[in-house]
This record gives structure tokens, C-alpha cells and sequence, in this order.
């Protein structure tokens, strides 16, 4: 076993997740579910399911307290090469709290939502071999041969340590199917690093995402037959519309690195918004890059002086 820091694993509460092998060797692996539609089977007030792909450590799904069979649906937008994921619980259910026993839960899988298949079956417990034990509870699953996948469901849900039913994270990890246009799927680099002083201990950097001025084309969001109820629905789908990814190559998120030296950027974070405030004294020296990412790779950028 590898304890794995990557940025393609996110930054908060999956920094220390147990692997099968340490997945920094393998460069294709992204993550796939940010910001992509979900449907389930009820949600309490605004704890809509969308939050599970936010990647938010303060958000959350929770079901309705009288739903009996909880379930979550995730449409990836195309049929794409799945090799890991990961469920992540809140503990006691509160999105702020973090369980270390692990829940019960089953994936299907599916290419055009009507026909599925077992992906993963935990539904009768796990082991610790199977769960990080010794952070949060971020349940994961790998497939060392990848899976073709175009929607994922969750199901047979029991939280950890029967807990009320909260979920802050269904992340999904792997890369495109089809290899021939990743060329033209990896997103732009960044231009416009700046910093601004926030307070004499931190900074802000802000940075511009490049986009190709094409017009979007619209954007197909996950449907289900039985569409639920949510007790906020217009507001749930304006949610969904404000997250999903519009153009193959926009960036998903970027990765802020950064030191004293060009060679020494010894910090990292993993952003998905185009700014970040870090912890800098005044009078010490700053060098950043900014790396933006998406389904299709990274696209690297320079290390420039920005104090």
C-alpha cells in the first residue's frame, strides 16, 4: 500500500487515501465526476445531490429521514474509461464531521441507463483493507483494468456506524475512452498570475483561465424517467446548470504550486475556482505556477516570480 498526495485526488479529505498502487505513476488519471448531473431518490431541504460532486468538504446529501431505499445517479456526459470510486461519509450527519468505520453500499454501471451491471458489491460490510480506517471515511474501490461507464449508481446505502445518511463526495476517477482528440480535450494554460496582499501573513493569487471563444453548445443534463421531487427543484437544476462542464476543454480545476524558489514549489493546492489565498509573510519571496486540468490531462504551467 502508497499513501497518495495528488492533485488529481483533490486536496481536503482525500490526501491520504489508500491505494492499491500509488496512482501518480499512471499521468491519465482524472478525475471524471466534478460537476456532473445527479439524480436520487429524495433530498432533505437543500441538501440536494449535486453537493456530492462539488467538491466541497462542507456540503452534503442527505436523503429524507422516511426514505427507505436511498439512492444516487450519476450521468458522466459520455461513456468514459473508469478505473476508481470513492464514496465519501459525513459523520452523524453533519457534512463537518468524519466518520472512520465503514458504510455498506453498492455501484451499478451502465451505458445507456437502462441496462446495468455490478460494478462493486459492499453491501454486506467491509474490511480494513477495503476502507481507510485511519482518517475519513472514504470508502474507495479500484479497477486495475478500467471499466467503460457512462452512468453509476449508488445504492443499498447504509451509513457508517448507522449514522443518519449523509454523503459529501461520489468521485469518480479514470480517464477518456477515446484517445485519438485528447489533444484537443486538455485544457489551456493560464495567463494574469497576480497577487494581491490580503494581511501580513497571506496573499491572494488570481490567475485567467484562456477559453476558445466558440459558443458553448448546450448542455444535455441527466434525466431519469422518474425525475424526484426535491423540495427546491428550480433552484437544485439552476445548481446543476452552474456546475456542469459546458466545452470539452475548459478546465475542471487547477493546481496552485508554490515557494521561494522556481525549483523549490514545495506547496500545492488543488483549486476550482480561479483564485486561492495562501499563508505568505511579508518580505519573503514568491514563486508560483498554475496548472489547469480537466477529464482529458494537465496542462502545466510556468513558474514565474509574482513577489
Amino acid at each position: 500500500m502508497k499513501y497518495c498526495c495528488n492533485p488529481r485526488f483533490g486536496n481536503w479529505v482525500y490526501e491520504t487515501v489508500k491505494l492499491e498502487r500509488d496512482p501518480s505513476a499512471d499521468p491519465d488519471w482524472m478525475l471524471l465526476s466534478y460537476g456532473k448531473a445527479v439524480a436520487a431518490s429524495s433530498a432533505e431541504g437543500s441538501n440536494f445531490p449535486g453537493h456530492v460532486v462539488d467538491e466541497k468538504e462542507t456540503t452534503c446529501w442527505k436523503p429524507e429521514p422516511t426514505d427507505r431505499g436511498p439512492w444516487l445517479s450519476m450521468d458522466l456526459g459520455r461513456t468514459l474509461d473508469v478505473y476508481a470510486v470513492q464514496i465519501v461519509f459525513a459523520g452523524e450527519g453533519d457534512p463537518e464531521k468524519q466518520e472512520h468505520t465503514a458504510g455498506r453500499w453498492r455501484v451499478l454501471g451502465s451505458l445507456d441507463n437502462r441496462d446495468w451491471f455490478l460494478v462493486e458489491d459492499r453491501s454486506k460490510g467491509q474490511t480494513a483493507e477495503q476502507t481507510d480506517l485511519t482518517g475519513p471515511a472514504a470508502d474507495l474501490f479500484v479497477n486495475e483494468r478500467g471499466l467503460a461507464c457512462r452512468f453509476l449508481r449508488l445504492d443499498s446505502l447504509h451509513a457508517p456506524g448507522d449514522q443518519p445518511l449523509c454523503i459529501r463526495g461520489f468521485r469518480v476517477f479514470g480517464q477518456e475512452l477515446d484517445k485519438d482528440d485528447l489533444e484537443e480535450k486538455v485544457p489551456m494554460d493560464v495567463t494574469e498570475v497576480e497577487v494581491t496582499r490580503e494581511n501580513p501573513s497571506s496573499v491572494k493569487v488570481s490567475w485567467v483561465e484562456k477559453k476558445d471563444e466558440a459558443i458553448p453548445e448546450a448542455v444535455e443534463f441527466f434525466s431519469p424517467d422518474h425525475l424526484p421531487e426535491y423540495e427546491d427543484e428550480e433552484n437544485y437544476l439552476a445548481f446543476l446548470r452552474k456546475l456542469h462542464r459546458r466545452k470539452d476543454n475548459e478546465a475542471t480545476g487547477f493546481v496552485l504550486s508554490w515557494g521561494q524558489t522556481p525549483d523549490g514549489l514545495t506547496d500545492s493546492l488543488v483549486c476550482y475556482d480561479t483564485s486561492a489565498v495562501i499563508d505568505v509573510p511579508e518580505g519573503q519571496a514568491l514563486f508560483a505556477r498554475v496548472d489547469s486540468f480537466n477529464e482529458a490531462g494537465i496542462t502545466h504551467g510556468p513558474a514565474v516570480q509574482v513577489m
